[in-house]
Formats: C-alpha cells, sequence, structure tokens
C-alpha cells in the first residue's frame, strides 16, 4: 500500500510574499480565501500557489487602502470532494473559515480549503525624553476559535503572525493536528490572550502586519486511503487586537509615550468585547463536526 504525504504547510504561503501582501498598502487591510483542488499521488494540486491567485486554486482576494474587506468561497475537486474558505478583516480585526469534505480516498481529485487575511499599519511610538533609542512595545491579540480534523485522514491548521518592516514573518501561535495521529478525531478549543512584542525605535515609524491562516486538508493521500476525511478551521468568532501590554526601555516599563498608527486606528484600545456573541460560523461549526463523526461511526459499523 501506498501512501504520500502532502507538502502544504501554511509557511509556505507566508514566505512567498513581502509585508505588503496582495498589493495592500500601508495602511492597507486583506482578505483572500481559497477552495478547490488540492492535488493527489504527491503533486500537491497548486493549492497553495493562493498568492498569486494560480489556476489550480479557485482563489478571491479583496484588498485596500482601507477596511473591511471580506470574501467567501466554495470548491469541488471530484465530485462529493468540497471545501470552503471564507475571511474578514479590519484594522484590529481578524477573521477566518476554511473546511472540507473528502468522501472518495484514495489518490486524486482531492479538495481543500484555506483562508489568510489581516492589515498592515504604520505605527510611531514617541516619548522626547528617549526618542532615537530603542524600544519594546508589547501588545496583546485575542484568539477564539475551534480546529476539528475527522477520521481516517482529516487535519486543520491554524496560524497567527506578525511581520514588522520586512519579509520575514514571526508566528506568534501556530496550531493544528490530524485525525490520524489521535484515536479517532481530533479537536482542540483556543480561546485565550497571545502576547507579541516589537522592538522598534522612539519616533521612528514601522509597518507592521497582522495575519492569520486557517487551512483544512487532507494530510495525506494514498491508494489506502478510505473516503470520509474532514477537517474544520474555525476563528471567525474572532481575532482581535487586545491593547498594550507595555513598552519599555532596557527591560523597565515606561509611561508618557504616544502611539499613533497611519490609519487612525486607536490601538491603544482593546477591541474585544467584553461578552463576545457566538458567530454564526461557529454555530455551523458544531453541526458540520456533529455529523462527521456520526457518519464516521456509522462507516466504521
Amino acid at each position: 500500500m501506498k501512501t504520500v504525504y502532502l507538502a502544504i504547510a501554511l509557511i509556505c504561503v507566508a514566505n512567498a510574499d513581502t509585508i505588503h501582501p496582495y498589493g495592500v498598502p500601508s495602511p492597507g487591510v486583506f482578505a483572500v480565501a481559497a477552495a478547490g483542488a488540492a492535488g493527489g499521488g504527491g503533486g500537491g494540486g497548486g493549492l497553495f500557489t493562493i498568492d498569486n491567485c494560480g489556476a489550480a486554486a479557485n482563489c478571491s482576494v479583496a484588498s485596500g487602502a482601507t477596511g473591511p474587506r471580506s470574501t467567501n468561497i466554495s470548491g469541488t475537486a471530484d465530485p462529493g470532494n468540497i471545501s470552503s474558505g471564507k475571511s474578514f478583516a479590519n484594522f484590529g480585526l481578524i477573521k477566518v473559515y476554511a473546511d472540507f469534505f473528502d468522501s472518495t480516498g484514495g489518490l486524486h481529485g482531492h479538495a481543500a480549503g484555506l483562508a489568510d487575511a489581516g492589515w498592515v499599519d504604520r505605527y510611531t511610538i514617541s516619548n522626547a525624553l528617549y526618542t532615537g533609542q530603542q524600544g519594546v512595545f508589547t501588545f496583546l491579540m485575542h484568539v477564539d476559535g475551534h480546529l476539528f480534523a475527522g477520521d481516517p485522514g482529516g487535519s486543520s491548521g491554524f496560524q497567527l503572525g506578525r511581520t514588522v518592516d520586512t519579509g520575514t514573518p514571526n508566528y506568534a501561535f501556530a496550531s493544528g493536528g490530524q485525525a490520524n495521529q489521535v484515536p479517532g478525531d481530533y479537536q482542540e478549543t483556543i480561546n485565550q490572550n497571545l502576547t507579541i512584542s516589537v522592538d522598534f525605535t522612539f519616533g521612528t515609524s514601522f509597518d507592521m502586519m497582522l495575519r492569520a491562516l486557517a487551512s483544512a486538508n487532507l494530510s495525506g493521500v494514498g491508494d489506502s486511503l478510505l473516503g470520509g476525511s474532514s477537517g474544520i478551521s474555525d476563528f471567525y468568532s474572532t481575532i482581535y487586537w487586545a491593547g498594550v501590554q507595555s513598552v519599555t526601555v532596557g527591560g523597565a516599563p515606561i509611561s508618557g509615550y504616544t502611539l499613533s498608527a497611519a490609519s487612525g486606528t486607536n490601538y491603544n484600545q482593546s477591541f474585544a468585547p467584553v461578552n463576545p456573541v457566538p458567530e454564526p460560523g461557529s454555530l455551523s461549526l458544531l453541526a458540520v463536526a456533529v455529523a462527521a463523526v456520526l457518519w464516521s461511526s456509522r462507516r466504521k459499523r
């Protein structure tokens, strides 16, 4: 029996572009979704040429100098192998969602979903006492979402990254898994604040991108792979800028600084709601996950 694993890690997407992905300016917002053929037989199929919206990817891009931006797309490979992706972004807020269901198994005609969204802004931190000196800016991002991967070979993943002034991504958070790495299905719920730090120079502006990526796809393909795999990466409940934690010089916190942004966004505040209401995407996630579990249980019996 032959099994071929696909090299479709999200980092391949991030490394393919600069701090200004999809032509978005600074300040600017982007929301991208792709769904459809993910290849087979080890071919990879080209879904993750999403940055270029290649012919092998059913891809939608919404970007521009002002927010919000959103997009939603679905795709089919072989009949019964379906996927979707949707994303939303504005300054201070990101939502990403991807899913897939594979009914055929085997080597060919598989589908995968991907969502990619975020914003780029130009930040300036000033304090007359420290002009020209180095400091460290620490802020919070709140992440709320769910990952599901259904037996026998589903996979789902999520990443949140920030990039400052260069094209080198720095992932503050990454999570995900696949059904064939744990007994039965894989599930994970994430609801936490992430602490992210950035080096800067007082009085000197810098561009920073905050970006989230969600994926759902097969963990591998092969002539022994049965149908019925599924995956969901649901972070449509969302990723928020959750405020400034500190500005430090030489490791010591300081006060009396100003933080401004070219977009006019007030990043001194948190955009996270006190009591968030579940998004419709989260409710549909539960229904799809339950259906996938029931389908898998019937198939095994």
